[in-house]
């Protein structure tokens, strides 16, 4: 169980809610994101959710290459994309959350926490 206790902010009008979560709760959330990471796909141009990486080498990357390519004799068309979506994790169905770790073959103790975490949560 989750109590959310909505904190003001000085600078605008407005709350920011702050999740107050029990230690078990941090802890298997941190367990599970640990024995999770190493299944997912790697790849060096996604940057949320992956250790060790954070915006500002995304920011960096693409610095680079915008000033690599106005550098270049071959200039090519490039494209963008920055997706931040507001609520995620809340938005995402749970059970098509349960077929995607279906399919990263995750399986046995930790998909049975996840499936009861995620259900308990949805009821």
């Amino acid at each position: 169980m989750v109590i959310v206790i909505p904190i003001a902010i000085p600078e605008r009008q407005g709350h920011r809610p702050i999740s107050l979560m029990s230690t078990l709760s941090i802890f298997m959330g941190r367990m599970n994101l640990a024995n999770l990471q190493w299944k997912t796909p790697k790849t060096k141009y996604i940057f949320g959710f992956v250790k060790d990486k954070s915006t500002l080498d995304e920011n960096l990357i693409l610095l680079t290459k915008i000033t690599a390519r106005k550098f270049s004799k071959r200039i090519k068309p490039m494209f963008v994309t920055f997706v931040d979506l507001d609520k995620a994790f809340e938005r995402v169905d749970y059970l098509s959350m349960l077929d995607s770790l279906i399919s990263l073959a995750i399986s046995g103790r930790i998909f049975t926490c996840i499936e009861h975490f995620l259900i308990t949560k949805n009821i």
